[in-house]
C-alpha cells in the first residue's frame, strides 16, 4: 500500500509541478516554489494516503471475499471503505488549500511590494477542529483564530483584506487605526499578508521609546522635587 501511495504522490507532484491546477487566477507560476511547497506537504499527504488506501483496501476485501458468507460483514466492510474514502477526500481538500496558502506566501516574499495599511477591525473567532477525519462531535478541539482586518491603497485603488495572526501576544498589541506594514502581490493586489518581523520590530521600538519617555518623565519629576526642596 505504501509503495502505491508513493507512486501516486510522485505522479501527482510531477503533474502539479507542470500545471496550474493549484494556482489561483492571475498568479504567476513558479515551478521551483511549487516544488518546495509540495515537498513540505509530502509527509502528511503520504501518511493520510496510506491510511486511506489501507482502510479502503480492507473494506473492499471484506465485502468482496467474506460478505457472501456472513451478511453482517457488509456493514463492517462498508464502514472501513467509507472511512478510507473520507480520509482520502480530507487529505485532498486540506492539502489543496494548504498548498495554495503557502504558495501565495512564497510569491509575496519574492514579488510582494511593501505598503502601509490601516487596521480597521480585529476579532477572535473560535474554530472547532476535528482531531481526525472520522471523529465524533465530542472528539474536537476549539482553536482561537486571531484575525485583523485592514485597508490599503495600491495602484490608486483602495482594498480591504483580512489576515490570520499566529501570535496572540502580537494580536493583543495591535489597535484599530494603527498603521502596519504589509506585502501586496502586484499581479493580484487582493493577495496580502502583514510583514510580521518588521511589525514586531516596530512594536518593540515603540515599547522601548515609551519606557524611555516614562523614565525621563520620572527623572524630571525627581529633579523638580529636588529643586523645590532646595528652595
Amino acid at each position: 500500500m505504501c509503495k502505491i501511495s508513493i507512486c501516486l504522490f510522485v505522479f501527482s507532484a510531477q503533474t502539479l509541478e507542470s500545471s496550474t491546477l493549484l494556482i489561483p487566477n492571475n498568479l504567476p507560476f513558479e515551478r521551483k516554489l511549487m516544488r518546495a511547497v509540495l515537498k513540505q506537504h509530502a509527509g502528511i499527504f503520504l501518511l493520510l494516503l496510506c491510511m486511506s488506501l489501507i482502510f479502503a483496501g480492507i473494506g473492499a476485501a471484506v465485502i468482496y471475499f467474506k460478505a457472501a458468507e456472513d451478511g453482517e460483514l457488509y456493514i463492517f466492510g462498508g464502514l472501513f471503505l467509507l472511512a478510507g474514502i473520507s480520509i482520502f477526500i480530507f487529505n485532498l481538500t486540506s492539502n489543496y488549500s494548504s498548498v495554495q496558502y503557502y504558495y501565495e506566501k512564497g510569491l509575496l516574499k519574492q514579488y510582494g511590494r511593501e505598503v502601509n495599511a490601516t487596521i480597521t477591525d480585529k476579532r477572535v473567532d473560535d474554530a472547532i477542529v476535528k482531531n481526525s477525519p472520522n471523529s465524533s462531535d465530542a472528539d474536537t478541539t476549539t482553536e482561537r483564530e486571531c484575525i485583523i482586518a485592514y485597508s490599503y491603497v495600491f495602484g490608486g485603488k483602495k482594498y480591504d483584506a483580512e489576515s490570520f495572526l499566529d501570535s496572540q501576544a502580537l494580536f493583543d498589541q495591535l489597535e484599530i487605526g494603527q498603521r502596519i506594514p504589509i506585502l501586496v502581490l502586484p499581479q493580484q493586489p487582493e493577495t496580502t499578508y502583514p510583514r510580521i518581523k518588521k511589525l514586531k520590530a516596530m512594536l518593540k521600538m515603540n515599547l522601548q521609546q515609551a519606557k524611555k519617555s516614562v523614565e525621563n518623565g520620572t527623572e524630571n519629576i525627581q529633579v523638580s522635587q529636588g529643586l523645590m526642596e532646595d528652595e
